[in-house]
């Protein structure tokens, strides 16, 4: 050992041999109270899902459907919230509808349905009028004359046009 007035310096040691690279290193354990680890709250944020837009171009029902669902997740009991958020999710023709809506009446989020209702409700129905038209099959206790005359429901419902259905059926 070299000794100085000041400060005592031990003589060099040897370095330990390099550790062969399949050596595995385990981490150092740190031990954490218990009272920490039980103590720590851990906290989920649930991000709001917010409804597709709606312009009226897609089926009416289907995002009426799909609007309803996005309330049931987002906790939008409230008239005020569902209002709130459907006015949102109309753009173009579809938010043409507000302009005859109070939107702080207790019945807005009825009226805006019953707009939309009235202005979209029926892209679907001819699609759909002709589906049931082409998958009609006569049940076993319908007669001839009672099979014959249910598709002419189909054609004669108000505001529903079937191109060439009348003309195929007379």
């Amino acid at each position: 050992m070299t000794a100085t007035a000041d400060t005592v310096v031990p003589p060099p040691t040897a370095m330990p041999p390099p550790m062969p690279p399949t050596t595995i290193h385990s981490a150092p354990k740190v031990a954490v109270p218990q009272i920490f680890s039980q103590s720590v709250p851990t906290f989920i944020v649930k991000q709001p899902q917010m409804p597709k837009p709606y312009s009226g171009v897609s089926s009416y029902q289907s995002f009426k459907e799909h609007f309803e669902r996005i309330c049931r997740v987002n906790a939008w009991t409230t008239t005020e919230d569902k209002v709130q958020n459907l006015t949102l999710a109309l753009e173009g023709p579809a938010a043409e509808i507000l302009t005859d809506v109070n939107e702080a009446s207790p019945s807005a989020y009825d009226e805006i349905w019953t707009l939309l209702a009235r202005r979209f409700g029926q892209t679907d129905a001819p699609r759909d009028a002709m589906r049931r038209f082409n998958n009609r099959r006569q049940t076993d206790n319908e007669s001839i004359p009672e099979y014959a005359q249910a598709p002419v429901c189909y054609i004669e419902r108000p505001g529903l046009l079937l191109p060439h259905a009348r003309e195929t059926l007379t």
